[in-house]
């Protein structure tokens, strides 16, 4: 993730060698107004085909889905960031440790680390460069560990969420749980032994067994959907189209295939999209941005139900108000091919010898969604507008990249800033 981040700002340091579209590719706030009509009046095909267009040596291609959201209300909703109360954070330590008792996280003792360590000595490969560096560190963990680790109780009237991560177990007959929170944080991992990462996080090369799922995606998804109405959760929805198929695995080996889960706010009866990046860049135009990271919720299903829960960034968000203005979609396509040349001609041009017939970008889905941007000269309310989601792939000689997505504010055709924290870099 860090490096994609850092090839992205990389790619925009070369934007001054991009060559000059014809028309503006970024439509910022504050500019002329384009001419808006009622969501009713707009003429929008299931699926649009466009042939390709250039810009330098890069190639475009638009053979994309539209999706519409039904029962929809497209009014601007204002959001104000969130904290969990000590009350939520009991609730969710309640729920999930389930009647087992908790204790401050520990680090492992002797016993422990040499449990695991001869664990993956039986099923290390020798050949195998990661296996060999995690069976170095089992053993470097191993000299080092104390030997008996005092279990500290924790106490619900204890909770407090702070900024200050607070980590604990719940252990019982069947293992032990790992659960932590923020004030803006809530995590619960059923065994506290197993990572969990979707199939997109997992690169070609990756050492994890890939597996069918021993759970139906029907019944997975209502495990998640249930988990959501037991916590009482009731201002999300699932974003059906980003279920993905999960690896749970235990010291690089795959224990099992699951699915994950995306749950966010439900603004209009139209859910939320999710971006876990925003600027670096103190000085960019108002608006044109989310002023904090956006809430989601993630729940990862295996054949024994949730194995994991996290639920991110909470907010508040009022009711929307009445507007209803949307710039025609036939000009927004526009926009949408615009800013793509724009972004991908800069790099496209750095590699001589380079054909669009060696790097084309393609739009493959159009969504309708909401997000939050930044209310202008307000840096501590956002606004939850309707938003274009554009969905392409990167194919450079032949290698096709991870699906990416860009977004634009359907009322003004304003062009959403990718975002991303220095934490995030380092």
């Amino acid at each position: 993730m860090k490096r994609i981040i850092i090839f992205c700002l990389i790619c925009a340091l070369l934007l001054a060698c991009v060559p000059t579209p014809e028309e503006e590719p970024i439509a910022q706030k504050g500019s002329d107004q384009r001419e808006t009509i009622p969501f009713a009046s707009l003429s929008i095909p299931e699926h649009i085909t466009v042939d390709a267009s250039e810009l330098g040596s890069a190639a475009l291609l638009i053979d994309a889905d539209v999706i519409l959201p039904k029962d929809a209300s497209f009014g601007v909703s204002e959001v104000h960031k969130g904290q969990f109360d000590c009350e939520t954070v009991t609730a969710f330590l309640q729920y999930f440790a389930a009647g087992r008792p908790l204790y401050r996280y520990w680090e492992d003792d002797k016993a422990e680390v040499y449990q695991k360590l001869l664990d993956f000595e039986a099923v290390a490969n020798e050949e195998d460069e990661m296996d060999m560096m995690l069976l170095q560190y089992l053993r470097e963990t191993f000299e080092n560990a104390p030997l008996e680790v005092e279990h500290i109780p924790f106490s619900l009237e204890s909770v407090e969420p702070k900024e200050t991560l607070c980590s604990l177990y719940a252990e019982g007959s069947d293992g032990k749980s790992f659960l932590s929170y923020t004030d803006t944080q809530l995590i619960y991992n059923r065994d506290s032994t197993i990572d969990v990462t979707p199939e997109s996080g997992i690169a070609p090369d990756d050492p994890l067994e890939r597996q069918t799922p021993r759970i139906s995606r029907e019944d997975a998804e209502k495990a998640a959907g249930d988990l959501i109405d037991a916590l009482h959760i009731d201002h999300v929805g699932l974003l059906a189209d980003q279920v993905e198929e999960c690896a749970f695995f235990r010291l690089n080996r795959t224990v099992e295939w699951g699915y994950r889960f995306l749950f966010t706010p439900l603004i209009g009866n139209i859910p939320c999209g999710h971006s876990d990046s925003w600027t670096v860049i103190e000085s960019v135009p108002p608006s044109v941005g989310a002023p904090w990271p956006d809430e989601w919720i993630e729940v990862y299903v295996g054949q024994d139900g949730v194995m994991k829960f996290a639920w991110s960034n909470p907010a508040v968000y009022s009711e929307p108000d009445a507007r209803n203005a949307f710039v025609p979609f036939d000009k927004m396509l526009k926009l949408f091919q615009n800013q793509l040349l724009y972004m991908y001609s800069a790099q496209a041009t750095q590699v001589q010898g380079l054909t669009d017939a060696d790097f084309s970008v393609t739009v493959d889905r159009i969504k309708l969604m909401r997000g939050t941007i930044q209310k202008k000269d307000d840096f501590s309310v956002g606004l939850n507008v309707p938003l274009w989601e554009v969905r392409y792939t990167v194919t450079y000689r032949g290698k096709r990249a991870q699906p990416q997505c860009i977004y634009f504010d359907a009322a003004d055709g304003t062009y959403v800033e990718p975002r991303v924290t220095y934490k995030d870099l380092m």
